[in-house]
């Protein structure tokens, strides 16, 4: 499995979810150095080491490429997105390029792979439906 913004609020969350089932093995992929670090470590210290964390950007064509042909992700979980409405509105570039181009180059990269990759998008916030 891969997540990418594996270090972020949702990201690293869903990590720590995913780690309780004990997957075979996960790829963590974030650009924040500390952030990729702590999740990284949080997972150490609960004993689940099959995980490889990397640090790059979804945007960076060759580094996902490299990804996909050495670890073959099945499932992808793609939390590496800009979630701050206000703040985005003020920065627009950024928006559109990590948001819309990132999950493009990752889709790409995806389709490209030749194989069968199921594409999850996690939701921003906890369900607030009753039950």
């Amino acid at each position: 499995m891969l997540v990418t913004g594996a270090g972020g609020s949702i990201g690293s969350a869903l990590v720590q979810s995913l780690a309780a089932g004990n997957p075979r093995f996960l790829i963590l992929l974030d650009h924040s150095e500390q952030n990729l670090h702590e999740i990284n470590r949080q997972l150490a210290g609960a004993g689940k080491s099959a995980c490889a964390a990397i640090l790059g950007d979804i945007l960076d064509g060759p580094l996902m490429t490299e990804i996909f042909d050495r670890y073959r992700p099945q499932t992808i979980y793609h939390a590496a997105a800009f979630k701050h409405v206000p703040l985005m509105e003020s920065n627009p570039i950024a928006a559109v390029r990590n948001n819309a181009l990132g999950t493009w180059e990752l889709a790409r990269t995806a389709a490209a792979s030749e194989r069968g990759v199921c594409l999850r998008f996690p939701p921003t916030r906890p369900s607030t439906r009753a039950a």
